[in-house]
C-alpha cells in the first residue's frame, strides 16, 4: 500500500510536465512578423527580406531566422531555403584571344569562352584616346554563327572623360565569341589597328543590372566638404552593404567622371572598434556623346560602387558617401542609396495555415535543412509579402527557469528516477518480509 501511495505522488510530481500543450518553436526569438499570402495559396513561396530582419537578428549570417506555421491543430517549425540574388562566385574569368588579325583596317579576333553562361565581357585593349565599334557573334561547337550585336567601346580619359572596353552582351553560352573592331579618334577619323592591341578579355561573373538590390539606406543631405560632396547615413550592425548608389536629379544630363568614396566606421568607441573601419574607393560617370558619320553615338554610365560594408562590423556603422570634385561644379545629386542584395526565404505551403517570420536570438544556431540542399527554385513562386514587425508575445529568453520548468526535457530522467525509487521500496519491503519470516 505504501509502495502504491509512493508511486501515485511521484507520478503525480511528474504529471505536470509531461502534459499539456508542447512550447511554440519560436518561443525564444525575440521578434516576428506574419508572412501575407494569397488565400488559398500552396506549393513554394518566397518572401523578401528587408534591412529591418538583419538589423534585429542576433547571430552573424541571420542564423536566428525561424518560419513557424499554424494549422487548425498544432503549430510547427517549416524548413526553408535562403537564396541570394546575384551570381554564385564574384571571380572573374579569363577569356583568351585566339586568331588575332588586321583585315581592311579592321581589327578581327576570337575570344574563348570560360564554360557556363556570361553576360558581359571586358575587352583587354591596348590602346588609349579611342571610340570603337565592335561587331561581336556567337560560334557554336559545330561552326554556325549567331551575330550577338554591335556595341560601343570608348576612352575618353585625355578630356577628363571614362574609358569604358565592357560588351554588355545578352545571356550567352557559346564556346567562342567573333569580334570585329573598328577604332577612331574621338574626333571621327580610323585608328589603324594592330593585332598587338588585344590582350584578351575577362568575364565578369554576371551583369550587374541582372542583380536584385534591396535598399536598406538613404539620404538627400548632402553635407559639402571643401570639394567634397558627403552623404552619411547609420546602418545598423548585421546589416550587408554590397552596392552604394548615387541618384541624380533628372534634369542633369552631362558627361561627367568622380571619384567616389564609401568608409564606413563602427558607432562603438570600445576596444572591440578599434581596427574596424572600413572603405572602398572608385569613381562614377557618364558620357553621353551623339555619333559622327561611321562613329557610334555613345549613351553610357556608372553610378554605383560595388562593396562590402557594414555586416563585418560588429555595431552599428556610421557610412559616409563621397564624391571628389575637384575644380568641377558638385554633381545635382538627389540622393544616395546604401543596398544589400535581394535575399528570399522560399518555402512550401498549403491551405488553411498561416506563417509567421520569427528571429531575434544569440544564442540559436544556422538550421541545417534537407528542404534547403535539395532546393529547386519554381519558375513562378507564390510571392509573400512581410507584415510589421512586432514582439513575439510568447517570447521567453532562452536558458531561464521557465524554459526550464516548461520544457519536458528532463521528463525521461525523471521517469527513470520514479522507476527506481519505486523498485526500491518493493525491494525494501520484501526484505522486511522475509526477516519477519525468518525471526
Amino acid at each position: 500500500m505504501r509502495a502504491s501511495a509512493i508511486t501515485l505522488l511521484l507520478l503525480w510530481q511528474i504529471g505536470p510536465a509531461g502534459s499539456g500543450r508542447a512550447p511554440s518553436p519560436g518561443r525564444h526569438l525575440l521578434y516576428q512578423r506574419e508572412i501575407v499570402l494569397p488565400p488559398g495559396a500552396s506549393g513554394q513561396a518566397c518572401v523578401v527580406l528587408d534591412a529591418a530582419v538583419f538589423a534585429h537578428t542576433q547571430s552573424d549570417g541571420a542564423g536566428d531566422i525561424r518560419i513557424d506555421a499554424r494549422d487548425a491543430e498544432h503549430e510547427f517549425e517549416v524548413p526553408f531555403a535562403l537564396t541570394e540574388s546575384g551570381p554564385a562566385t564574384l571571380d572573374n574569368e579569363a577569356a583568351a584571344q585566339e586568331n588575332g588579325a588586321v583585315r581592311n583596317g579592321t581589327l578581327v579576333f576570337d575570344l574563348s569562352m570560360p564554360s557556363g553562361d556570361y553576360t558581359d565581357v571586358d575587352l583587354d585593349l591596348n590602346t588609349k584616346n579611342f571610340i570603337g565599334l565592335a561587331q561581336v557573334a556567337g560560334i557554336a561547337e559545330r561552326g554556325h554563327s549567331t551575330p550577338l550585336g554591335t556595341f560601343a567601346v570608348f576612352d575618353l580619359s585625355a578630356q577628363g572623360l571614362a574609358r569604358s572596353t565592357i560588351l554588355p552582351l545578352p545571356d550567352s553560352i557559346y564556346p567562342t565569341l567573333h569580334v570585329e573592331l573598328r577604332l577612331f579618334t574621338p574626333e571621327g577619323q580610323p585608328i589603324v589597328p594592330s593585332a598587338s592591341m588585344i590582350g584578351g578579355a575577362t568575364v565578369p561573373p554576371a551583369r550587374e543590372e541582372q542583380t536584385a538590390y534591396v535598399t536598406v539606406a538613404s539620404s538627400s543631405i548632402i553635407e559639402p566638404q571643401g570639394h567634397w560632396s558627403a552623404m552619411t547615413m547609420i546602418v545598423p550592425a548585421h546589416v550587408p552593404v554590397e552596392r552604394a548608389r548615387f541618384v541624380l536629379k533628372p534634369e542633369f544630363h552631362e558627361s561627367f567622371l568622380r571619384d567616389a568614396t564609401v568608409a564606413a566606421s563602427p558607432m562603438e568607441n570600445g576596444i572591440a572598434a578599434l581596427g574596424a573601419a572600413e572603405g572602398v574607393s572608385g569613381h562614377i560617370f557618364r558620357v553621353t556623346r551623339g555619333g559622327v558619320p561611321g562613329v557610334p553615338p555613345i549613351n553610357s554610365q556608372v553610378l554605383s560602387i560595388n562593396t562590402v560594408i557594414g555586416a563585418n562590423l560588429r555595431s552599428p556603422a556610421k557610412i559616409m558617401m563621397s564624391i571628389d570634385n575637384g575644380s568641377a561644379a558638385p554633381l545635382p545629386i538627389a540622393r544616395a542609396e546604401l543596398e544589400m542584395r535581394e535575399r528570399k526565404l522560399c518555402f512550401e505551403t498549403r491551405p488553411a495555415t498561416s506563417y509567421t517570420l520569427r528571429y531575434g536570438d544569440a544564442d540559436l544556431s544556422a538550421p541545417s535543412y534537407g528542404y534547403a540542399r535539395r532546393f529547386v527554385a519554381a519558375a513562378k513562386p507564390v510571392v509573400g509579402i512581410l507584415g510589421p514587425e512586432q514582439r513575439n508575445p510568447n517570447y521567453m529568453r532562452s536558458g531561464t527557469g521557465e524554459e526550464q520548468r516548461s520544457s519536458g526535457r528532463d521528463l525521461p530522467w525523471i521517469l527513470l528516477i520514479a522507476t527506481i525509487s519505486v523498485a526500491g521500496v518493493f525491494a525494501l519491503q520484501y526484505v522486511r518480509h522475509r526477516r519477519e519470516e525468518i525471526g
